[in-house]
């Protein structure tokens, strides 16, 4: 639905086109007045709601562990009814994080939001039940994709409601219970294995120093011991100290691996793209949270992937794998960012050299004041910049300059091209002159994200 066809004094807040409800797939707007719901497909509006209509706007997760908002709406003579709406699966738990955006704006139009969930996986065993008492029922079992297995560490929060009117369990035989006590422990005990040997790596120390005395007599008494395997491969660490390259305010991490690497990292529903190769920098501006979020490896060698949390200069945290296609997953509570020193402009976060756009482009002067968002292409682009939750839609072509009208906050955006052409395509963003971030991409069709502060 490109046009809503709003009044003049209505104009729309925030944008989701990957909600389903009712297995239809819609899209989603909230305005400043209303929210209004429409079939992707065919743009017809099923739902047009003013915010008063809605009593309880409640966050879920249903059987798929797929994020939901469970809306209760008001009506004649006293009834109600809900709307189930669904945020389908994104990488990198984009659409929990669309959903809490969408929380936060029925907030603020003062409709009764309950807690935010973040995490919602129920026990297998729970959810084995849950879809026999489904099919006893005469539920049609789901045709949904399944969603990939979520972490083991952590706690766990089931807030499914439990189905009603089921038929009562027989009664197993004490044979079939201590069978199935076995399988149970055996599970575990396996899990315990696995588990550990995947801690194995993370728990090796980073030492650089000297072996002290103790160290050399112990070797002493086994002349030929084995190494670890990760040891073997596990490169010079770049460790800096406080008063090296990290800088002495702020919470920052740091990536090292000689290949290319990806990912995203972040904490309460803010996330921030982590790409590059070598050692790259990044501010978080959070504190007394938990950070999470996941860094890959983008290819099958034994090279070392190191990540350092640092807080003040100091490093609090480091994680290490040198595993092919390895990845290292965070979740981490960090406590109040330390300020050591001086907060000063050369503690931005590290910009490697942006990549100079195509030399057929006629280029203009960066703006001295403000935020820009600059893509420079010489054909088609289209896209979406949303910026503090408001969304604005890209068509054009050429060394284009976007303007927002803010002095901070969070910057995010999705640039495609629109031919099949091998061209570089760079969107960069600017406050007051300065390059804050910047991506690229030259593939066919290819697509450029935008995750920043500014």
């Amino acid at each position: 639905m490109d046009n809503p066809n709003l009044p003049g004094d209505e104009s729309v807040i925030y944008r989701s086109q990957k909600i389903i409800i009712g297995g239809t797939r819609c899209e989603l707007l909230l305005t400043g007045k209303r929210l209004i719901l429409a079939e992707s497909d065919t743009g017809t509006i099923s739902e047009d709601l003013p915010y008063t209509a809605i009593e309880h706007a409640l966050p879920d997760f249903n059987r798929l562990r797929e994020p939901v908002i469970i809306l209760t709406l008001s009506g004649t003579e006293g009834t109600s009814r809900e709307i189930e709406l669904i945020f389908v699966y994104q990488p990198a738990g984009q659409n929990i994080q669309d959903r809490d955006k969408c929380l936060a704006v029925l907030r603020a139009q003062n409709v009764h939001t309950g807690e935010v969930l973040h995490t919602a996986t129920p026990p297998p065993s729970q959810m084995r039940k849950d879809n026999a008492e489904a099919t006893a029922d005469g539920e049609e079992e789901t045709v949904r994709p399944a969603v990939p297995e979520w972490t083991i560490f952590g706690t766990s929060r089931y807030t499914r409601k439990q189905a009603t009117g089921a038929a009562p369990q027989q009664q197993m035989s004490p044979l079939f219970i201590i069978i199935a006590a076995v399988l149970v422990i055996g599970l575990l005990v396996g899990g315990v294995i696995i588990a550990f040997q995947l801690m194995i790596p993370k728990m090796i120390p980073v030492n650089n120093t000297e072996p002290t005395q103790e160290t050399v007599a112990t070797e002493s008494l086994s002349p030929t011991p084995t190494p670890p395997a990760e040891a073997t491969a596990t490169p010079e660490q770049v460790t800096p100290s406080v008063t090296g390259t990290i800088p002495l305010n702020g919470i920052w991490i740091q990536v090292s691996y000689p290949g290319n690497f990806s990912g995203s990292v972040g904490a309460e529903g803010w996330m921030t793209a982590v790409n590059g190769s070598g050692t790259r920098q990044y501010l978080l501006p959070i504190h007394d949270t938990v950070i999470e979020g996941t860094v890959e490896k983008q290819d099958g060698s034994a090279g070392t992937l190191d990540l350092g949390i640092y807080n003040g200069g100091v490093l609090v945290s480091d994680f290490t794998t040198s595993k092919p296609w390895g990845s290292i997953e965070l979740d981490l509570p960090i406590g109040p960012a330390v300020m050591n020193g001086p907060v000063t402009a050369t503690e931005a976060p590290t910009i490697a050299t942006p990549p100079t756009p195509d030399s057929s482009l006629v280029l203009h002067e960066v703006p001295l004041s403000g935020v820009w968002v600059r893509v420079a292409y010489p054909g088609n682009f289209t896209g979406t910049i949303t910026t503090n939750g408001l969304s604005r839609d890209l068509n054009s072509s050429g060394d284009q300059f976007f303007q927002f009208p803010m002095t901070g906050g969070t910057i995010d955006g999705f640039i495609y091209k629109g031919d099949g052409s091998v061209n570089n395509m760079v969107v960069q963003v600017y406050k007051d002159g300065t390059l804050v971030t910047y991506g690229n991409t030259s593939a066919p069709l290819g697509t450029v994200e935008i995750h920043t502060m500014v």
